[in-house]
């Protein structure tokens, strides 16, 4: 999808959300089109001394829905919270989109793509304490009282 076919809407929205981006993540972030052409927030979070490769993807229906994010890091096998593995990408589960709690689902209103990628910051760091410990240091979203 060439750039002249981002809604109107979604290109002011971007523009907005470029200087969260940047000023969460200075230097850290590039906007481009993914390979089906959405645009999508591609570079690194800090997760203690290292790079997080992230992309993170506004859906068509965004804001309503929440960023899609990705890694391009290669994760081991049994990783857990991943939604989905594809070839040379790993989709992070990130938020509970049906949850009723406040600070597992998207509000379209106070949140932007620099949330999503704070949330990937957050994912980086529970990765590592996996990789350490063999526990993932988030309840999963299931396992949350409603």
């Amino acid at each position: 999808m060439p750039a002249g076919n981002v809604r109107p809407e979604l290109a002011r929205r971007i523009v907005w959300e470029a200087e969260a981006v940047r000023g969460a993540f200075p230097g850290r972030f590039r906007l481009a089109l993914d390979r089906t052409g959405r645009p999508a927030w591609v570079g690194t979070v800090p997760v203690e001394g290292r790079d997080f490769p992230v992309v993170a993807t506004y859906p068509v229906a965004y804001p309503a829905e929440p960023p899609v994010l990705e890694t391009t890091l290669p994760l081991p096998a049994g990783c857990p919270h991943l939604l989905r593995r594809e070839a040379d990408r790993c989709r992070l589960c990130w938020i509970a989109a049906h949850s009723r709690g406040p600070r597992r689902r998207w509000d379209p209103q106070r949140h932007t793509a620099a949330t999503a990628l704070r949330a990937a910051q957050r994912w980086g760091l529970a990765l590592l304490v996996w990789q350490t410990l063999g526990v993932w240091p988030v309840a999963d979203a299931f396992d949350v009282p409603l």
